[in-house]
């Protein structure tokens, strides 16, 4: 109801102090979610309510949220190194480095790194010998829209062997 939703103490709130209030109040019923954008302003002795239906957007955080608690879940569990970079391009469109978003638990072991030392950190900062590895080669031909493929290096770059 009103009183354990907390409504009841926005409107006293809005009367007592003059002040404009603005919350997101689900209402769960029956197995239905719905949310509502709750706007709340005082006219005379009484509230002006205004409400917006907000579902389909909060659905949608919380399905992005769950991909993001099950991404990384993968990436903590994983026994492969993994790591996830943002495309840094340059003025033709050519690969010109890759940005560390996010990591494996198996690239930290494997490389001696913390995430601090990698997240937000550029690959040819941190590995500036990765360009004349095969790594470098296979970035290039991802970012030109070839197609994923799989392959052994022994790198030798970097303090790594």
């Amino acid at each position: 109801g009103t009183v354990a939703s907390g409504f009841f103490g926005h409107c006293k709130h809005v009367v007592d102090t003059g002040e404009s209030v603005s919350f997101e109040q689900p209402y769960f019923h029956d197995g239905l979610a719905v949310y509502h954008d709750i706007k709340l302003a005082k006219q005379g002795d009484g509230v002006v309510f205004s409400s917006l239906d907000i579902t389909a957007r909060k659905l949608g955080e919380l399905k992005l949220r769950e991909q993001a608690d099950t991404f990384a879940g993968v990436l903590a569990t994983t026994q492969s190194g993994m790591s996830v970079f943002k495309i840094l391009r340059d003025e033709q469109g050519e690969l010109q480095d890759l940005i560390f978003e996010y990591v494996s638990d198996k690239v930290l072991t494997d490389t001696n790194q913390t995430r601090d030392q990698l997240i937000g950190k550029t690959q040819r900062t941190v590995n500036p010998g990765v360009v004349h590895s095969r790594y470098w080669k296979a970035f290039q031909a991802i970012t030109n829209g070839e197609p994923a493929h799989s392959f052994e290096d022994h790198y030798q770059y970097d303090g790594y062997d």
